[in-house]
């Protein structure tokens, strides 16, 4: 039979075409090559008062609807192309400053269900770390809260039961609100007809085109952690996503975060960083590909001489020099700046052997070199 308005071979290759298989749904997000993003950014920089006029658009009109719809017992899904982080960032310092709000971000590792009971016991006041005990909690909830999710449905693949345990929470009280983010294709398929109508479900198209920074870097940080094979290919993702982090931070967060480079460069050619403390620092729950764990705790002891090791930058010595550069006021305020580093697992903060306070910068000696190269420093 001959294809109509063609001939068999034009029929042929239209089913050859379209017969490749579907990519699975993947977990991450698409491959960035650092040899394109200068290419990258230069789109990016040509729709820059678009994006801008967009998000200023929404704060006017979208914001208003969401908070609408939330108190009206709906519960808000944004989607579209582009980083929803800003916009929903702002509808919380506008519209909920005075409510309970709970806020979690999908793209990292360490959200889980226990971590979303927790939050809750810790904002109904519960006794016990029971999740009975919290529902019950809920049940008799009478005044608002507000849970935000940020990429709910990275968070879902990441955690199969996180979705039935947010139905759970959503299903026992009026009071609870979702408002949450999705960026996948596919997300629609998270929700059943059924979920949809029995939660109250609100799709907003809310396309912001803004670069998906924040939540790269978290991806990249991931992936530098868990790529063994490739020790160059950990480096480069390493400081590659370290990168990105810099660039989205304040002009004082930027500083401290040089301070604390520089001084553990410093003690690095000093040669304070000694190879039983050269190591690759590990988060919680996190893997290192350089010396084993018993390596790592003799870092933290003395060495045989009777000396103390290199603890990291003394928390006190931070804060009088942040203060002698006018990069703080005051203690919290430097505490604040420092929550975005841990948040993103570049620092931690830890007691040394003598009690006292340290920031441990969670990076490898040997690329603080390249990376305060990469920063232009």
């Amino acid at each position: 039979m001959a294809f109509k308005g063609g001939d068999e071979s034009t029929a042929a290759n239209y089913f050859l075409a379209n017969s490749t298989k579907p990519s699975k749904y993947e977990d991450t997000l698409p491959d960035f090559d650092p040899d394109e993003s200068d290419g990258c950014k230069n789109k990016y920089e040509n729709h820059v008062k678009e994006k801008l006029q967009l998000l200023n658009l929404y704060k006017e009109n979208l914001c208003p609807k969401i908070h609408a719809l939330l108190i009206n017992n709906y519960n808000v899904i944004l989607y579209g192309v582009g980083s929803k982080r800003g916009i929903i960032d702002e509808f919380i310092t506008s519209y909920l400053n005075q409510n309970i709000v709970i806020v979690f971000y999908g793209y990292k590792e360490d959200v889980n269900p226990r971590k979303i009971l927790s939050a809750f016991r810790e904002a109904l006041n519960c006794d016990k770390m029971d999740e009975d005990v919290i529902m019950k909690k809920i049940d008799k909830l009478k005044e608002p809260i507000f849970l935000v999710i940020h990429s709910f449905d990275r968070l879902c693949i990441k955690h199969n039961k996180i979705k039935p345990l947010v139905n759970k929470i959503l299903n026992r009280s009026s009071q609870i609100h979702l408002l949450t983010s999705v960026d996948h294709l596919n997300s629609p398929l998270l929700f059943t007809c059924s979920e949809t109508v029995t939660l109250n479900l609100v799709w907003l198209n809310c396309p912001t085109f803004q670069d998906y920074n924040i939540e790269k870097s978290f991806a990249q940080l991931s992936t530098s952690r868990t790529s063994g094979s490739s020790k160059h290919r950990s480096a480069a993702a390493t400081i590659m996503a370290v990168s990105n982090v810099y660039d989205n931070l304040p002009d004082n967060s930027r500083k401290i975060f040089l301070l604390i480079l520089n001084y553990y460069s410093t003690q690095l050619s000093n040669g304070e960083l000694s190879k039983s403390s050269k190591r690759a620092i590990k988060g919680k729950n996190e893997d290192t590909e350089t010396e084993s764990d018993e390596e790592a705790d003799e870092g933290d002891k003395l060495d045989n001489s009777g000396k103390k090791g290199f603890e990291g930058y003394s928390f006190n010595k931070l804060y009088l020099d942040c203060m002698d550069a006018f990069y703080v006021n005051s203690e919290g305020t430097l505490r604040s700046q420092l929550v975005e580093f841990i948040d993103h697992k570049l620092i931690r903060c830890k007691s040394g052997t003598d009690g006292s306070e340290y920031v441990e910068l969670l990076i490898q000696p040997k690329l603080i070199p390249k990376l305060l190269q990469e920063l232009r420093v």
